[in-house]
């Protein structure tokens, strides 16, 4: 909840151009990483809606890792699929194996879909080749991690298909479940099972299906992790090391040393920031109080370090208004205030004057058509939109 906010300085209007804005939290002297860590997700959260800029998460965009198959995964899945069509399982069962083996080797830049048409593919071969228990057991682990939809086959349907389709969704459906404890060294970092969001670090993850699961722990500033995890009748436990990924550390350290800097008129940012394709920074310095959290945010150009206006906002650890709070910062440094309401005299179908020429003109017997349509007074007071 908002105690109290402010604004230091006018900020310019906003243009009908989306600018790329880089959030970056940092904890001033006294503060620990994890309240600016927990600042910079409340933030983001309300912030990144926003249809007046693209906002992005600048230590998360350095760390980040695109998903992608390499060259050689590709050429063994498309061979595996042609020899499948060619009515060749045994050639496709080794392609695609293969295939498998490559992509969980480096499971964080891996697309989650092309593994599971691989393993599909893969279930398929291994039908062909009359191997029906085998391919049932590989069907109903990807529908434990792939349960909202399975991959469509691209090649050749076997015969028996269907059937074991329907086979494994029955097998899949009877399975009871279990949990999984996830942490990670640091804490707070966002948890995925099987791509839906389950909670920062630590965090126990119910009501899974028994069987493998995958993974994903992501923490701004340190590479993403993705690893499969085996969830039994007993509670399990997944400890996660996260390493550092050091560009965004060699950044955050930078702007550490700015902090005497930030809030100045002008100030000189890295040339990171400029590759990363950013147009302006909001800086939000947090510290500590005794009845809650003080932030100052500031705005600045990225090329030409021009302070565009800030802001700060005192608010109760945590943020329980994320959306009030990001709201004020950002009102205050983006967008103009609101005009006050210009008044207008009564309209022109009130004034006497209107009417005396209407009879004026009936009395000459010119026949006047009048459309009267409803219109304000005024002008609305709040000449601005935010859309969350």
């Amino acid at each position: 909840m908002i105690l109290a906010l402010c604004s230091s300085a006018p900020a310019k209007p906003a243009t009908s151009a989306r600018p790329v804005v880089g959030l970056i939290v940092l904890p001033a002297k006294g503060t620990d990483r994890a309240t600016a860590r927990e600042v910079r997700t409340a933030l983001f959260a309300a912030l990144r809606h926003d249809r007046e800029v693209q906002l992005v998460d600048t230590a998360k965009r350095l760390s980040r890792q695109p998903a992608h198959l390499d060259v050689k995964e590709k050429r063994l899945l498309q061979e595996g699929v042609s020899a499948l069509d060619a009515r060749q399982p045994r050639r496709a069962m080794r392609l695609l194996t293969r295939a498998l083996k490559a992509m969980r080797s480096h499971l964080q830049q891996v697309p989650k879909s092309a593994l599971a048409e691989t393993e599909l593919h893969l279930a398929a071969a291994e039908l062909a080749a009359h191997r029906r228990r085998q391919a049932a057991r590989r069907l109903v682990a990807l529908r434990v991690w792939r349960a909202r939809a399975l991959p469509k086959l691209r090649s050749r349907t076997p015969r028996g298909w269907e059937a074991l389709l329907r086979l494994t969704q029955r097998i899949h459906a009877a399975l009871s479940s279990g949990s999984l404890r996830v942490t990670s060294m640091p804490s707070g970092a966002a948890t995925f099972v099987d791509g839906r969001r389950t909670g920062a670090t630590p965090v126990v993850i119910s009501n899974l299906t028994l069987g493998t699961h995958y993974v994903t722990v992501r923490l701004a500033g340190f590479r993403k992790v993705v690893l499969p995890a085996r969830v039994g009748a007993r509670e399990q436990t997944l400890a996660v090391s996260l390493r550092r990924a050091e560009e965004a550390h060699e950044l955050l350290t930078m702007l550490g040393d700015m902090r005497p800097e930030i809030g100045r008129k002008q100030v000189l940012f890295p040339a990171t920031l400029s590759e990363l394709g950013l147009a302006q920074a909001l800086l939000v310095l947090v510290e500590k109080r005794p009845a809650g959290l003080s932030l100052k945010g500031h705005l600045y150009d990225v090329d030409s370090g021009a302070l565009r206006g800030s802001a700060s906002a005192k608010t109760s650890r945590p943020p329980r208004e994320p959306q009030l709070l990001a709201l004020g910062i950002w009102r205050t440094t983006r967008l103009t205030k609101p005009p006050k309401p210009v008044a207008r005299g009564p309209s022109f179908y009130k004034r006497w004057w209107f009417w005396a020429l209407v009879g004026s003109a009936a009395a000459t017997g010119v026949i006047v058509s009048l459309v009267a349509t409803s219109s304000t007074d005024t002008v609305p007071t709040d000449s601005y939109r935010i859309s969350w």
